[in-house]
């Protein structure tokens, strides 16, 4: 979430942009020495955030945030069951490969 937050920042004002970009690489590089996260998880959360600003940023994008808008509005139980659900196998979704990669390596 950071990363996409500071990705967006860069993109309407370049300098404090960088500042954040290195306060949440700093961040990251630290969870990384911690052993909380591998450094592929950090590609991978910088490469979704700038994947995720560039979706925002296209034209058919507003649209579809309108339509989940309305959705939460019409129907917020079933509009965050759904959201919650999507997001936990999200979360989920590389834990195999975490184990293998963890095997590979001697880890575990």
């Amino acid at each position: 979430m950071f990363a996409g937050l500071a990705i967006a920042v860069f993109l309407i004002r370049p300098k404090l942009g960088l500042l954040a970009l290195g306060c949440t690489t700093l961040v990251d590089v630290s969870r990384v020495y911690l052993g909380l996260h591998y450094p592929t998880d950090i590609v991978g959360s910088y490469s979704l955030a700038a994947a995720m600003v560039w979706l925002a940023q296209m034209q058919w994008s507003v649209g579809l945030g309108l339509r989940f808008a309305r959705w939460e509005s019409i129907s917020p139980s079933t509009f965050y069951m759904c959201s919650f659900f999507a997001c936990y196998l999200v979360a989920n979704a590389f834990q195999d490969l975490r184990d293998l990669a963890g095997i590979l390596l001697g880890q575990r």
